[in-house]
Formats: C-alpha cells, structure tokens, sequence
C-alpha cells in the first residue's frame, strides 16, 4: 500500500453528525473521502479536530463546509480512481439507548 500525504488545501468540506458519537467526515476537491473515528478514551475530539482543520484552512485563503447530518454520502476510491465507490453513512443510537 502506497501512503500518499494529502494536502489540506484538498479539503473542500466536513461532514459530522448531530448525534453524540466521534466520526469525523473529510471531503477532498478531487472526490473521495476519509473517515476518521476521533473519539479517545472516551473523550470526544471531533470539535478540536474540526476547529484545527477550519484554521489550517483558513489560512490557505479556503472555505471549508462544515455539515450535519445523520446520514452523510461520501465516495471512496479503491486502488484506482476508475473503481471508485459510494456510499452513504446512517449515524443511529447507541443500541443500548444512549444518543
């Protein structure tokens, strides 16, 4: 697997949830995403997370979206651009009853 850094220019805008879980959505220019799940130990990072990438942003002269949704569409590429998939992402309660 090839690891190829994108730059945060690319960013064109986030996805979150309003429920209270810790999945953070990243949309590039060029299509595709990355899910990122920020939640550590069982502290929420996703506002940090977001505050930072909106800053870095902004400096570069670029507006970054910010939606809410409890169902997000994002595309991923397998291996190749040509093969690339959607898909859409349903953010449900917990199944033990917490939101």
């Amino acid at each position: 697997m090839k690891k190829t850094p994108v730059p945060i220019a690319e960013i064109s805008s986030i996805s979150l949830s309003p429920k209270r879980d810790t999945v953070l959505i990243v949309h590039f220019k060029q299509g595709g995403a990355m899910i990122l799940d920020v939640g550590v130990d069982d502290h929420n990072r996703v506002s940090e997370l977001t505050v930072d990438i909106l800053q870095a942003t902004k400096k570069l002269g670029s507006n970054v979206a910010v939606n809410f949704s409890e169902t997000i569409a994002f595309q991923v590429f397998f291996f190749k651009k040509k093969n690339k998939k959607h898909f859409f992402l349903l953010i449900t309660k917990y199944l033990d009853g917490r939101r």
